[in-house]
C-alpha cells in the first residue's frame, strides 16, 4: 500500500507532555555527554547547555581538557562569549584575568595590581572517554563516586554521531531499553527476549537481548545485544556478528537541557576484526577502511531505528506507577534502579 503523503503546514501539533513546571522527574545525577572529542581541539571554548543552565567546555594548548562555570568571579561576564584559551589559562574578554586548570586566577587584567576577592573560577568534574567529554552533574558539594569505563576497542573506527532534541527525559530515553513489548509493534520486529533478568551493579544496568530482523532479499536474521547503561546519561550497545567478525558499537547519551527537554547523540562504530594468519598484517589496512565505510551506513539505519522513538517521547506523559502488562518488560525493575540518581528524594 502506497503510503499518502501528510501535509503538516497550518496544521495544530499536540502540546508538549510538560510545560517542563510540572514534570514529574526532576535533573538526575550522574555523568553527561557535552560534546565530542573532535569538537574540542586545542585553543577551543564552547558553551553547552545542562539542566537549566550553561557550562563552558575548553581545551589547552597542551590538550588538557576542562569544564567551568559559565561566569567569571571577577564581575560575571559569559566565559562562553569572547573568551580565549591563552597557554594552560582562559581568559575572560572583560578585564582579561586569566584563570588556571583549577580555577585560581593566574594572571590580572591590564591596569590591575592585585587579585579580586573571591576569584576562584567553579571547576566542574569532567571526563574525557570513548571519544567524547563528559561533566558531572550534581549537588555542588557532591563529587563523583564513580566513572564511565572506556568501553570502545582502539581497533574501531571513529565514531559518528547524530543527534536531536526532544521534549522528554533520559529516565524515558533509556525505559525504551527495557520496554520490550513496544519492539515488536513499533519496530516491527518478529521477535524480541530478555536472555537473561536484567543485571543491576551500582550505578550500571545491563541487560542482554534476542533480536530478529526481517531484511529484504536476505530474510530473516537473528541478533545478539548486549545493552549496558551507566547512570541515566549513557548507554553503550554492542551487537556481535561473530561469522563474519564484525561488532557494531552503538553510544546513546541523553542529555538534560531545561526541564523535560533533553539533547540526545547517538554515536556508531564499527569493528571489522582481521583474521589470524599469514594475512593478518596485509589485510589491517583495507578492513579498516572497510569498517569506515560501513560505518557510514550503520549510523543512518542506527539512527533510523531510534527515530521511530522519537515522536512518542516528544509526546508521551510518565505514569507511576507504570500500568505493566503481560508481555512488557522489567519497566517496574529499572525504574526501582533508576531512583538512586535523584539524591534529593524519590522523584515520583
Amino acid at each position: 500500500m502506497q503510503k499518502r503523503h501528510v501535509d503538516l503546514v497550518g496544521q495544530e501539533l499536540p502540546r508538549p507532555a510538560y510545560s517542563g513546571i510540572d514534570a514529574p522527574l526532576p535533573y538526575p545525577t550522574g555523568w553527561f555527554m557535552l560534546a565530542t572529542s573532535k569538537e574540542i581541539p586545542p585553543g577551543t571554548v564552547a558553551t553547552r547547555h545542562l539542566m537549566g543552565g550553561d557550562v563552558v567546555v575548553y581545551r589547552t594548548s597542551s590538550g588538557r581538557l576542562r569544564v567551568v562555570r559559565p561566569n567569571c568571579p571577577h564581575l560575571g561576564a559569559h566565559l562562553g562569549c569572547g573568551s580565549w584559551v591563552e597557554g594552560e589559562n582562559i581568559v575572560c574578554p572583560f578585564h582579561q584575568f586569566a584563570f588556571d586548570p583549577d580555577g585560581q586566577v593566574a594572571q590580572v587584567g591590564p591596569g590591575y595590581s592585585g587579585q579580586p576577592v573571591q576569584s576562584t573560577l567553579g571547576v566542574v568534574p569532567s571526563q574525557e572517554v570513548n571519544g567524547a567529554v563528559f561533566a558531572w552533574s550534581g549537588p555542588r558539594t557532591d563529587q563523583p563516586h564513580w566513572r564511565i569505563p572506556q568501553m570502545l576497542d582502539p581497533r574501531s573506527s571513529p565514531m559518528r554521531f547524530r543527534s536531536v532534541a526532544l521534549d522528554t527525559h533520559p529516565q524515558e530515553v533509556f525505559e525504551n531499553i527495557v520496554d520490550v513489548g513496544h519492539l515488536f509493534a513499533l519496530h516491527k520486529l518478529p521477535h524480541a527476549e530478555l536472555l537473561r533478568p536484567p543485571v543491576a551493579d551500582e550505578h550500571s544496568y545491563t541487560i542482554d537481548l534476542r533480536l530478529s530482523r526481517r531484511i529484504p532479499a536476505i530474510g530473516t536474521i537473528g541478533q545478539n545485544m548486549k545493552l549496558t547503561m551507566f547512570g541515566l546519561g549513557f548507554l553503550h550497545v554492542e551487537l556481535r556478528a561473530p561469522k563474519v567478525g564484525m561488532t557494531l558499537t552503538s553510544l546513546v547519551a541523553p542529555r538534560p537541557v531545561a526541564p523535560w527537554r533533553t539533547y540526545v547523540q547517538i554515536g556508531t562504530s564499527v569493528l571489522l576484526a582481521p583474521p589470524d594468519g599469514p594475512l593478518h598484517h596485509t589485510l589491517k589496512p583495507a578492513l579498516a577502511a572497510a569498517a569506515r565505510a560501513v560505518t557510514h551506513v550503520g549510523e543512518r539505519a542506527v539512527f533510523a531505528a531510534f527515530a521511530a522513538d522519537f515522536p512518542v517521547w516528544h509526546r508521551k506523559r510518565y505514569l507511576s506507577p507504570p500500568r505493566i502488562a503481560k508481555g512488557d518488560g522489567p519497566i517496574g525493575a529499572y525504574r526501582q534502579w533508576a531512583h538512586q540518581f535523584y539524591p534529593q528524594g524519590d522523584p515520583a
